[in-house]
């Protein structure tokens, strides 16, 4: 087992981005859920449109997401095998921003290891200037 698989204890769930909607709002896919080691900190990034932007958490993570997806760190029961627990146990809600503290994918990376057969996957979780209501419903001005 590598570093890289030991590092991964935490449970979390993904909503992959499906475009919007026919309103311009963000529109998820089902949720995942996924291994990851949530690190809250700030750290300076440059997003995909070249811009400097501050990260709350690197989040590394067990499979690929993209920018514009939702992460959330969840709270689960330990299970003996080390697999994630059934998503009903995980997240409350299938809408990503009704579950407290979700927040937007601002860019991720893939780094191979020496022999590239495992991926160091890590998700910037970005403070986007967007808010969402319950449900993902962008409020503006905000």
């Amino acid at each position: 087992m590598s570093i890289i698989t030991k590092m991964l204890r935490m449970d979390g769930v993904y909503w992959p981005p499906q475009g919007s909607d026919d309103n311009g709002q963000p529109v998820w896919g089902n949720p995942v859920a996924l291994k990851v080691r949530w690190e809250a900190s700030a750290v300076e990034f440059i997003n995909p449109d070249g811009r400097a932007e501050m990260s709350k958490a690197l989040v590394y993570v067990s499979a690929d997401v993209e920018v514009g997806g939702v992460l959330w760190l969840a709270v689960t029961p330990t299970v003996a095998n080390g697999a994630p627990p059934p998503l009903q146990q995980i997240a409350p809600s299938k809408q990503p921003y009704d579950n407290p503290d979700a927040a937007e994918v601002r860019r991720f990376d893939k780094l191979p290891d020496l022999k590239c057969r495992r991926f160091l996957r890590t998700a910037y979780i970005g403070i986007s200037g967007v808010a969402h209501a319950p449900g993902g419903r962008r409020i503006s001005g905000t």
